[in-house]
Protein backbone atom coordinates (compact mmCIF):
# COMPACT_ATOMS: atom_id res chain seq x y z
CA UNK A 1 0.00 0.00 0.00
CA UNK A 2 1.24 3.50 -0.72
CA UNK A 3 1.68 5.17 2.55
CA UNK A 4 1.27 9.16 1.12
CA UNK A 5 -1.84 8.27 -0.70
CA UNK A 6 -2.97 6.42 2.24
CA UNK A 7 -2.89 9.06 4.34
CA UNK A 8 -4.52 11.55 1.96
CA UNK A 9 -7.16 8.94 1.46
CA UNK A 10 -7.55 9.52 6.02
CA UNK A 11 -7.18 13.54 5.99
CA UNK A 12 -9.71 13.92 3.69
CA UNK A 13 -12.11 11.26 5.08
CA UNK A 14 -11.80 13.17 7.91
CA UNK A 15 -12.62 16.46 6.90
CA UNK A 16 -15.38 15.39 5.48
CA UNK A 17 -16.52 13.72 8.35
CA UNK A 18 -15.88 16.95 10.34
CA UNK A 19 -17.52 19.68 7.73
CA UNK A 20 -20.62 16.72 8.07
CA UNK A 21 -21.01 16.69 11.74
CA UNK A 22 -20.09 20.98 11.87
CA UNK A 23 -23.35 21.12 9.86
CA UNK A 24 -25.57 18.44 11.33
CA UNK A 25 -25.05 20.42 14.48
CA UNK A 26 -25.59 24.08 12.86
CA UNK A 27 -28.64 22.72 11.29
CA UNK A 28 -30.25 21.21 14.59
CA UNK A 29 -29.20 23.28 17.33
CA UNK A 30 -30.16 26.48 15.93
CA UNK A 31 -33.95 24.84 15.26
CA UNK A 32 -34.93 24.59 18.83
CA UNK A 33 -34.57 28.80 19.41
CA UNK A 34 -35.36 30.25 15.72
CA UNK A 35 -36.50 27.82 12.88
CA UNK A 36 -34.83 28.64 9.07
CA UNK A 37 -36.77 31.15 7.02
CA UNK A 38 -37.68 27.67 4.51
CA UNK A 39 -39.40 26.32 7.17
CA UNK A 40 -41.00 29.61 7.97
CA UNK A 41 -41.97 30.12 4.48
CA UNK A 42 -43.55 26.24 4.87
CA UNK A 43 -45.80 27.21 7.76
CA UNK A 44 -46.70 30.35 5.68
CA UNK A 45 -47.93 28.69 2.75
CA UNK A 46 -50.05 26.32 5.13
CA UNK A 47 -51.92 28.91 6.31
Amino acid sequence: MNLPKFIMLLSMIAIVWLLLVYGVTQWYEPNEETPPTSEREVFKHRE
